[in-house]
């Protein structure tokens, strides 16, 4: 798979590897980090996505965090 041509992408991925059935921490921000999530019927659509199996694939939703403006 090619790697994006965004800047800096290279940089988050030196020295971090993928290893299969292990537990990851993810955090994803707002664009401008806008608090949408404030908004509680934008909160409960972000909700339903993280439990979404298909949305998911193969990956297994230990906990999440939902803040006003980012997702853990």
């Amino acid at each position: 798979m090619p790697m994006p041509s965004k800047p800096g992408y290279r940089a988050l991925c030196r020295g971090r590897a993928s290893c299969p059935g292990s537990a990851y921490l993810i955090t994803t921000i707002t664009r401008d980090r806008q608090p949408i999530f404030s908004h509680f019927p934008a909160a409960c659509a972000a909700a339903r996505c993280f439990e979404t199996p298909s949305l998911l694939r193969d990956s297994h939703m230990l906990a999440w965090v939902l803040m006003p403006d980012h997702a853990h």
